[in-house]
């Protein structure tokens, strides 16, 4: 574990210009609105009710559980669980003008990306891990980042999930919880991106 030095500060300050400066060039076209819409059909003689973002003329269905708390706005959608403090995952469109792949020569443009989405006001921050491809849904790529750090005393895991969606969409997820209840949330993120569907 370590703390924030000076060094770390000015780092943190040339990364998120750079963050911004990607936002303002053209990069996947199809962003994803995020707005909590809601729509049912018969299924099985049962009715089944599924959360609907939208992503150009195309839908996006979803069936989380009910133990999460779900609001949105068309930048990004919350999901929180509803008995467990502090635990909740953000899902939103990536920067624009990212990189189209995840090959080596250009992680070090995503580690930044994560390395500026981390909250401020945090201390004793550690990286704890690097993954390609944890998300193997629909043939998507993705990369996360893990780290764990204090904040107001209370000690949390914290990941960005970045996927690669197809050609013209890139989704970024944050998930954070108390280390007691990371595993929990983000196995039920996972869950979440199981029900993915994108009918025709």
């Amino acid at each position: 574990m370590k703390t924030f030095s000076n060094n770390h500060i000015m780092r943190k300050t040339v990364i998120a210009l750079f963050v911004l400066t990607l936002t303002t060039f053209t990069g996947y076209c199809v962003p994803i609105s995020f707005s909590v819409e809601y729509e049912s059909s018969q299924e099985d003689g049962s009715t089944m009710t599924y959360l609907r973002f939208k992503s150009g003329d195309k839908k996006i269905l979803l069936y989380p559980s009910k133990a999460w708390d779900i609001r949105g706005t068309p930048q990004a959608a919350f999901f929180a669980l509803k008995d467990v403090p502090y635990a909740e995952a953000k899902f939103e469109n990536a920067p624009t003008g990212m990189p189209v792949s995840f090959d080596e020569k250009n992680l070090e443009t995503y580690r930044q990306l994560a390395d500026s989405l981390l909250p401020k006001s945090i201390t004793e921050l550690a990286p704890l891990s690097e993954q390609q491809d944890s998300v193997q849904i629909n043939g998507w790529k993705s990369f996360e980042q893990t780290y764990q750090y204090t904040y107001e005393n209370l000690k949390f895991t914290h990941s960005i999930i970045i996927i690669k969606l197809g050609d013209e969409r890139e989704m970024l997820i944050t998930i954070t919880a108390r280390d007691t209840d990371y595993e929990r949330l983000r196995e039920g993120v996972h869950g979440i991106l199981n029900s993915w569907n994108e009918p025709e």
